[in-house]
Order: C-alpha cells, then structure tokens, then sequence
C-alpha cells in the first residue's frame, strides 16, 4: 500500500503542501517497515516521527490561521487534537506489541484515511481563505 501526494491533494500554499508530502512519505515508510518485516524498533521509531511530526506541522498550520483570522480556527484545531489522540492511541498499541499484521493495517488505515480527508476538505478551505485574504 502506498499513497501518493497528487494534484488532489494540493491546497496552493506551498509550505502545507509540502509538509503534506514529507507527512505522507512518513506514512508510506511506516507501511514499508511493517510490510518488510522490519523489527518493532524501526516501527516505533517511524511512529515517533510520525507524532513528532504531526505536532511541528499543526502547529504551523494553526499558527497560519491564526495569522489570517481563519474563521473555523478552533473546530479544525479540534480535529488536530482529535487526531494527536489517534497516533497516541495507536503508538500505546505498538508499545504493548499486539498484533503487527493487524495493528499496521489499522494504522495505516487510520493515519492515512484522515490525513486525505483532512486535506481535501480542511485544509483546502484554510488555502483558499489565506490566498482570499491576502
């Protein structure tokens, strides 16, 4: 399984596009570690990324709106905080070491299911309103 960074996905503002894609290469790595068999500590660190680098990019993308009196500023935080909760979740879940199989499809699946729909709905909207705004 992996996802790809298209046109789709583009919002128009450069610097949340392209955390966008170094988000998305770190959800295809997780994949890949899992799926190659890799020990849990190549998985977990990966994971660690991941959180790590949902929170840099949150908070940029907040501080974006912010910045630009984004109107929908605390429900899309909200959604942020939902989905930092998540990757807790599911780290908490690799740290007790059930079933990997299972878990990296769950996983997977969670992180990237949302990451998509976040930035096809949310996220194009706070492009459009800070390229609007401007």
């Amino acid at each position: 399984m992996k996802y790809e960074f298209d046109s789709s996905l583009e919002t128009g503002h450069s610097l949340i596009d392209e955390q966008h894609k170094r988000f998305i290469r770190a959800v295809n790595d997780f994949c890949s570690a899992c799926l190659s068999g890799k020990g849990s500590e190549e998985i977990m660190k990966t994971m660690d990324f991941l959180e790590e680098y949902t929170g840099e990019h949150f908070a940029a993308e907040e501080q974006l709106q912010l910045d630009y009196h984004y109107p929908d500023y605390n429900r899309h935080r909200q959604s942020h905080e939902s989905f930092k909760r998540i990757v807790k979740e599911l780290k908490e879940k690799l740290e007790n070491q059930e079933n990997m199989q299972k878990l990296t499809l769950e996983i997977t699946g969670k992180i990237a299911d949302w990451l998509i729909a976040h930035i096809t709905t949310q996220d194009k909207k706070i492009a459009d309103f800070i390229k609007n705004n401007s």
